[in-house]
């Protein structure tokens, strides 16, 4: 009887453990050899956090900075340091100086980031997959080209504001845009 019970105890432990969310955090002077796994140890480029938040539930955390975009070909959630900050409270940014190249039947979520000038802040790589959704909230595009967004499934674009020149945006979602 008290094995049984040790293994239900042990078996719980064990799937919370594998479903537990885990934040990898993306800092300007961060170093990509390190865990990411807190503020101290934070990683460099969000493609090192996103290659380690390979997880259902984990986020990738960017502090203020300019920081390159990233490949994403799994589910990905990335929070920029205004992540659900109102607009009149914003404060350093989290610029985003190259594009995200979104494939692989990822569902993405991208909030409280800026997308620099003179850039197309998203792509897709269709050698991996088409994406399923992608939700982009509290972003600000700073005079940043429009995307091509297409071959998506979902695409969710929610709360954003737009400064200054946009230009190139020529295809539209298939399967929906809210």
């Amino acid at each position: 009887m008290i094995s049984r019970v040790l293994m239900t105890l042990l078996s719980m432990l064990v799937a919370t453990s594998l479903y537990a969310q885990t934040t990898y955090y993306v800092r300007d002077g961060g170093d990509d050899a390190a865990d990411g796994l807190t503020p101290g140890t934070a990683l460099a480029t969000i493609q090192a956090a996103v290659n380690l938040a390979n997880m259902p539930g984990d986020v990738v955390d960017v502090g203020p900075g300019n920081f390159d975009g990233a490949a994403l070909n799994y589910d990905a959630t990335i929070f920029g340091a205004n992540a659900y900050t109102p607009w009149d409270q914003w404060g350093p940014e989290t610029r985003i100086t190259s594009s995200f190249i979104i494939g692989g039947f990822a569902t993405v979520v991208l909030e409280g980031l800026t997308f620099d000038a003179n850039m197309s802040p998203l792509g897709y790589n269709y050698y991996y997959g088409y994406p399923n959704r992608l939700t982009i909230s509290n972003c600000l595009f700073d005079e940043s080209y429009t995307t091509d967004i297409y071959n998506i499934n979902e695409v969710v674009v929610a709360g954003n504001r737009f400064n200054g020149y946009l230009d190139r945006g020529t295809n539209a979602a298939t399967g929906g845009l809210h």
